[in-house]
């Protein structure tokens, strides 16, 4: 049982090794720049260059229920 396909193999991979190589190079690029837009990211965010917002001071509630003398 052997079966010819009407396209020869040769002609299907000459076809289809340029695009998986485009391909490949293209993704490649994209996790290249993804990682740098990540580190670009970090360098923003961090904290020294973030401004400290001034959070109200918890209520306890043991002490809030008796009045100060």
């Amino acid at each position: 049982m052997n079966l010819q396909s009407p396209i020869p193999s040769q002609f299907v991979l000459s076809i289809l090794a340029p695009s998986y190589l485009i391909t490949h190079q293209w993704g490649e690029s994209l996790a290249q720049s993804l990682v740098s837009v990540g580190c670009w990211s970090e360098e923003i965010l961090r904290g020294d260059r973030l401004p400290t917002l001034p959070f109200p001071e918890p209520e306890d509630p043991d002490n809030s229920a008796t009045p100060d003398a």
